[in-house]
């Protein structure tokens, strides 16, 4: 039986435990875990690939930013919302934007690599 107790639930939650682990027997199974890390591996390596030849040289590769943005008051209240309920996402929205405001605004290479001219 399962480490989990005798139901028909730990018994499926045992046996993808132990395949993700991949202590689950058999060849066929280790050779289906070994190939999903290889095409996970080559999806993150393509990717970078793929971003490096297709970015604008001399930038980061991040879109435009518009000179005039104006956000939205629904958009003002739910950020400020999730500050106060996440006040660790709060603060680190808050050290981008004053990095944002006060770094990269005030730096013309940074200003031109994070698209901002």
């Amino acid at each position: 039986m399962g480490a989990y107790g005798d139901g028909s639930v730990s018994y499926g939650l045992d046996t993808l435990v132990s395949t993700h682990m991949g202590t689950q027997p058999g060849l066929f199974s280790r050779f289906m875990m070994t190939a999903l890390c290889v095409l996970a591996m080559w999806s993150v390596i393509s990717a970078l690939v793929m971003f490096t030849k297709r970015r604008r040289p001399g930038s980061a590769g991040i879109p435009r930013r518009p000179v005039d943005v104006k956000l939205a008051r629904r958009l003002r209240v739910t950020t400020w919302a999730m500050a106060v309920i996440f006040p660790v996402w709060g603060a680190s929205a808050a050290i981008v934007l004053g990095f944002d405001r006060f770094v990269i605004r005030r730096n013309g290479r940074l200003r031109a690599a994070f698209g901002q001219r």
